[in-house]
């Protein structure tokens, strides 16, 4: 069965001594309008009526639609708000029992009223009168200090919901307000957009519900206290007070953030510029208007103790079968674990030094045929008998260094070390190349996370757009649900006004033939007055004046022959005549005759109830089908956002494998680089210059003893 609507609250509560169970509430009168009818101010799905009782007003707010958990949210913030003792707020009290509506009991909510001005109306009439804005927004500050340290959020902060009264704020309507004791619940409303996150949405419940608000309302105030001009500029008072959802929606092109950005009071540029921050991240992350933090530094930076092994269980969930011993060395300042393995992480491949054999030998060779080459042809040109010799002594050194290359390279020594110098740079190479797949799987998993990311945010924004479509269709109803009770109760009016007079009418009717009657049946001889003797009135008889009625203004024109005194007695006697009959006349109708009259004007007043019973059948219709396009459309969203999660975890569990497998070849061929490595420790001393000293021994100061170079060039145990 629906709840009753605006109209039928208003017709329930002309009648105070019926429609209210509170006995103070019984015994009070509602505000009415200048057509003498109850006066709401009606809200989002709620009217508020003021009613005047003997001590003091109340406001009664009468309910459009039933929500199960209405009296456990009250009883909570009632609690709440009795032991936090806030300034800001009015006493209430929840009835379940309330109003009375065709017969039926709905609950309402009983609310000191307050008499103020709403938030806009004061800062428009005091546009002018900057220090009253800026102490405004000082106090402004402070209540939202208050809210914040007593874990209350209005949840619905905007200009109809805060009240200016005698310089101190009041706030009023508690339908959405969140208190400790309410936390895992949904909300039930959204706010006014043009005060709210545009990412806020009915699953957001908790403390911070009301910063974005302060956030736009406390830049507002300060923007209008050192240039009032924005008002008109911004066409403020426009259901808000400067900004609006649309500001929200595309700050880049907004011409209110720019205008706000470009403001001479540098606070006012920090707030616009902290709530554009705002914008990209989820309402709950929103600072508060009294800790805020300073423009570009984080407030959610991570302690650095913790940073290790934030990034260990990172990679915990990122690659599942890694070691986590393993993965741990991957945080800044990692130790327990090779430093090789650190740098591939990192995406850097600068292993230890290898151990050099025989450095520069790779362009030993060139460099000698090169001076070859050179000594030939400076012998071809130059043809000087001592160049010659001294090229000649050159050419043979040439060669015998050559030969001790040669000779060098081809110890089985030498040999051996070369190998394992290329097993170790192509291990490198598989290295590095493994690790360019990581990198580019790592890529590919972004690119991956980020699509999704960006298609869900497109389904956030769908959603967003879906419950302001509902809210537009939402209004459209309710205008027209108003707009069919006000017709009705014209209709209603003008019937009882019709019916009415017909009655009037009738009665008016049966009056004057009852005065005419007796007028007829009152004759002239029967009447005494002065001057009336028998003689005149035989000769009034023989001019045809019988009775009462006979006597009119044109028959007393056409008989001046009987004297003026005569005449006058005449009219007298008619006069008095008439007198009486009209007090003897009937004060109301027959009640056949009224009976008649109503019974033949039934069919109208019925016509008029089908009318109104077709209206709301219609209406019902009409949000029934607006509550199935709302959950077949947000069914959709949710279909779709769950195959796109679906999609993600698939593709996330091959990317995942991807990322396992390769870390295992990476595992391994560092363990094969690593034994590599320690493989060519007995090969540091197969140097190229330890070589010469075995074959010249005496060049370098040291007995030609072949133990002592067979062991300077074979150091193998």
């Amino acid at each position: 069965m629906p709840w009753p609507t605006p109209q039928d609250y208003n017709e329930a509560i002309q009648n105070p001594q019926q429609c209210f169970a509170d006995s103070e509430l019984r015994s009070g009168s509602p505000q009415l309008s200048p057509l003498g009818l109850p006066r709401p101010i009606t809200g989002n799905f709620a009217s508020v009526y003021r009613v005047h009782c003997a001590k003091r007003d109340w406001a009664v707010r009468c309910f459009w639609r039933e929500f199960s958990d209405l009296q456990t949210r009250y009883s909570a913030i009632s609690a709440h708000l009795a032991a936090s003792r806030l300034p800001y707020t009015v006493g209430f009290e929840y009835l379940p029992r309330g109003i009375s509506v065709k017969g039926e009991w709905y609950p309402i909510l009983k609310m000191e009223w307050v008499e103020g001005e709403l938030l806009d109306t004061f800062v428009e009439k005091h546009l002018a009168e900057a220090t009253t804005l800026r102490v405004l927004a000082d106090s402004w500050r402070q209540m939202c200090a208050a809210l914040d340290r007593a874990a209350v959020a209005h949840g619905d902060l905007q200009h109809g919901n805060v009240l200016v009264s005698n310089g101190r704020l009041i706030l009023v309507d508690y339908d959405g307000m969140y208190v400790p004791a309410l936390s895992g619940r949904g909300s039930h409303e959204t706010g006014h957009p043009h005060y709210q996150h545009p990412k806020r949405s009915g699953s957001h419940f908790g403390k911070y519900l009301d910063r974005f608000s302060e956030w736009s309302i406390n830049t507002s105030l300060l923007a209008l206290a050192g240039k009032p001009d924005l008002w008109k500029q911004l066409n403020g008072g426009d259901e808000c007070l400067l900004l609006r959802k649309t500001d929200y929606d595309d700050p880049a092109s907004s011409a209110a953030f720019l205008a706000l950005k470009q403001h001479s009071d540098p606070s006012v540029r920090d707030a616009v510029t902290q709530m554009s921050g705002f914008l990209v991240v989820d309402p709950s992350r929103v600072q508060p208007l009294n800790g805020a933090v300073a423009p570009g530094r984080s407030g959610t930076e991570m302690p650095r103790g913790r940073l290790r092994s934030a990034i260990a269980d990172l990679g915990a969930l990122v690659v599942p079968s890694v070691p986590r011993q393993v993965l741990a060395i991957a945080a800044p300042g990692g130790s327990g674990g090779p430093h090789w393995l650190a740098d591939h992480i990192e995406a850097r491949d600068s292993d230890p030094e290898l151990p050099r054999a025989h450095p520069g030998l790779k362009f030993l060779l060139p460099a000698i045929v090169l001076f070859i080459c050179i000594s030939i042809a400076m012998v071809v040109v130059f043809s000087a008998p001592a160049l010659m010799a001294l090229l000649a002594d050159l050419a043979g050194l040439t060669v015998s260094g050559a030969a001790l290359v040669v000779s060098y390279r081809r110890t089985d020594l030498v040999r051996r070390a070369g190998d394992r110098f290329a097993g170790v740079r192509k291990l490198q190479r598989q290295s590095a190349a493994v690790g360019r797949a990581v990198a580019a799987v790592e890529r590919d998993r972004s690119r991956m996370t980020d699509r999704h990311e960006r298609r869900l945010a497109e389904l956030h924004e769908g959603r967003t757009e879906l419950k302001v479509q509902e809210g537009k269709r939402r209004e459209a109803l309710e205008t027209l649900r108003e707009r069919e009770a006000k017709s009705t109760a014209e209709r209603l009016v003008k019937y009882q006004h019709d019916q009415e007079g017909e009655v009037k009418r009738a009665l008016q009717e049966l009056q004057a033939r009852h005065v005419h009657q007796l007028l007829r049946h009152t004759t002239l001889w029967t009447a005494s007055m002065p001057g009336l003797d028998w003689l005149t009135k035989a000769r009034f008889f023989a001019l045809g004046i019988w009775a009462a009625a006979d006597v009119s203004a044109e028959k007393i024109r056409t008989i001046q022959e009987v004297g003026e005194s005569r005449l006058l007695s005449l009219v007298t006697w008619r006069v008095e005549t008439e007198k009486l009959a009209r007090r003897s006349a009937p004060k109301r109708l027959p009640e056949e005759a009224a009976a008649t009259i109503i019974s033949r004007r039934a069919q109208a007043l019925k016509q008029i109830e089908a009318a109104n019973r077709a209206s709301k059948e219609k209406l019902t219709l009409e949000e029934g089908s607006l509550v199935s396009w709302l959950g077949e459309r947000l069914g959709e969203h949710d279909r779709r956002e769950t195959r796109l999660r679906e999609e993600l975890d698939e593709g996330m569990l091959g990317v995942d494998a991807d990322l396992a497998r390769l870390h295992e070849q990476l595992a391994e061929i560092r363990a094969r680089l690593r034994s590599q490595y320690a493989a060519l420790s007995p090969y540091r001393n197969a140097r190229f210059v330890l070589y010469l000293r075995s074959v010249y021994p005496w060049r370098f100061g040291r007995p030609p003893a072949a133990s002592r170079a067979e062991e300077a060039v074979d150091p193998r145990p």
